[in-house]
């Protein structure tokens, strides 16, 4: 379609041409509307009817009752809208947002900072994030705080999230930073936000210059906390503040028979306490006369023990990268190719290079290069300095092909295992991994090297 009136449109039984102005979208009523629903004209004189999908600002007839056009793999229609959503229409690379209002949506950009997201896929992903004014994704929300990008809200500057709920809160205003009423509250001074990590101390979550942990004793007021006790806490560099805890992927719906171990979600592994043992459970489907089938069974594999990483909507996803981030590993042995038991991994996986994991939701895994060095004072408790020497503090751990166990107390947060302060840590140690383990039965005699607070040794006898 082009020309200087390239579209039709009818209204009551008559209908006329009319111009457009370019990167506007209508509703497709034509007769290829069922492939092809969405028209877009990127020009004054130029239009191409199109499938479409995600959301668009509608620039037709009723564009007063319904500015918003949303289109999927059923097709496209117009909606009333509010608030933010991505945009996908030709302005998406400078104009990475639509807001909405009742009878209005307009293409912005995206300062940097959280939205409460809008869009379809808010209940998997309630917040977008915009890192710059040109780049916004939707992603998933942590139990923590998270400074509001929204230009139009002049005073409930946070956004407060607990179990994917998401609602924009008016911080306390306080006459200095470090005055504090409620312990995990976020308070507002000088135009800066800070949480409150106990009665006379904060930290503040607004460019921050480098990544922060903090243990909090007994909050009081912390997203997702519903009684007392010590918490963990990461005061990331994007202006958030997120809740450390387990990463794990969701519960089964069924285990076994026809249908999705996930319901509603065939493409999501799960996992699920079986006579004793976690399994994870997958979906496999077949398709017959355009009938799906699905079959929910445990994972198999020919190995006797296989590491597998998942992301964050739990698909399975190769060995990550350095670029790979948000992602969940677990080990699993097998015998004779059935499940046995699968464990969260916390630690190192040692390779070419070494892959370490926390196990904390939001913390993802790391790659990193496996050097030689040595193990300096004040270094990180457990932290991998090349590929046969482990450090704590000034003692190293000297690392060969026999698995050992080794025990520590943590006496700070300890992100490379994913632990508190003052937890008792047991590790499986070798040249090829240094993984979180849980001793069971009696054990004594069988741990080789216990590494207490001053890090004094206590060696016992090897039997395991």
């Amino acid at each position: 379609m082009s020309g200087s009136n390239p579209l039709i449109g009818c209204t009551n039984r008559s209908c006329e041409s009319f111009s457009v102005e370019g990167d506007t979208y209508y509703l497709n009523s034509g007769s290829d509307k069922q492939s092809k629903p969405l028209i877009s004209c990127s020009s004054a004189t130029q239009c191409t009817a199109i499938q479409g999908s995600g959301n668009y600002i509608n620039s037709g007839y009723n564009k007063s009752n319904y500015p918003f056009i949303y289109c999927n793999d059923q097709g496209c229609e117009v909606q009333r809208a509010f608030g933010y959503y991505l945009n996908v229409g030709e302005n998406k690379s400078s104009k990475p947002l639509l807001y909405c209002t009742a009878s209005n949506c307009e293409e912005i950009d995206g300062p940097h900072g959280y939205y409460i997201n809008s869009g379809d896929d808010k209940l998997d992903k309630p917040l977008i994030y915009c890192s710059d004014g040109t780049t916004c994704t939707s992603v998933d929300s942590f139990n923590g705080y998270y400074l509001n990008g929204d230009k139009n809200e002049t005073s409930k500057k946070i956004i407060k999230c607990s179990n994917r709920n998401c609602v924009a809160i008016l911080p306390v205003s306080a006459s200095t930073s470090t005055t504090c009423q409620k312990i995990g509250s976020i308070i507002t001074n000088d135009s800066n936000y800070y949480l409150c990590i106990s009665n006379s101390e904060s930290v503040k979550i607004n460019s921050a210059e480098s990544v922060i942990y903090h243990t909090i004793l007994n909050p009081t007021d912390f997203p997702g906390i519903t009684t007392a006790t010590t918490i963990s806490v990461k005061v990331r560099q994007d202006d958030s503040v997120i809740l450390l805890e387990a990463a794990s992927l969701p519960s089964c719906n069924v285990t076994s028979g026809s249908e999705s171990c996930v319901t509603d979600h065939p493409e999501q592994y799960c996992i699920q306490e079986t006579d004793g043992s976690l399994k994870i459970y997958e979906t496999t489907s077949t398709t017959e006369n355009g009938i799906t089938t699905y079959t929910c069974a445990s994972i198999t594999t020919n190995e006797n023990s296989e590491i597998i990483y998942f992301d964050l909507e739990y698909k399975k996803v190769s060995e990550p990268t350095a670029t790979t981030s948000d992602i969940i590993a677990y080990q699993c042995t097998f015998s004779e190719s059935n499940l046995q038991e699968c464990e969260l991994i916390k630690g190192y996986i040692i390779g070419s290079k070494a892959i370490q994991c926390s196990g904390w939701l939001g913390e993802g895994c790391t790659v990193n290069d496996v050097s030689s060095g040595s193990c300096i004072d004040n270094a990180k408790e457990g932290n991998l300095v090349s590929s046969t020497v482990l450090c704590f503090g000034e003692n190293s751990v000297q690392l060969d092909d026999n698995i050992r166990t080794i025990a520590f107390e943590s006496t700070q947060l300890n992100s490379i295992f994913g632990v508190n302060l003052g937890e008792i840590i047991f590790l499986s140690v070798s040249k090829s991994q240094i993984l979180v383990t849980q001793l069971t039965g009696n054990y004594i005699n069988k741990i080789i090297q216990f590494l207490i607070n001053e890090y004094m040794y206590k060696y016992f006898k090897n039997n395991r």
